[in-house]
């Protein structure tokens, strides 16, 4: 019965894909707050739009 440890060695990759696109969702999420926050610190006149 080989079958079973191809299988959980599937369910393992699939996981860490899962994982890493996760990760490379969080990361383009702070790299554009990162961004966000360089172009408010360059061009203090750039306010947000919410600003009262």
């Amino acid at each position: 019965m080989h079958s079973t440890p191809i299988v959980a060695q599937k369910q393992d990759i699939q996981r860490l894909e899962d994982q890493i696109g996760q990760l490379i969702r969080i990361i383009a999420n702070l790299n554009e707050r990162i961004n966000y926050l360089e172009t408010i610190n360059t061009n203090p006149f750039l306010l947000p739009s919410d600003v009262k």
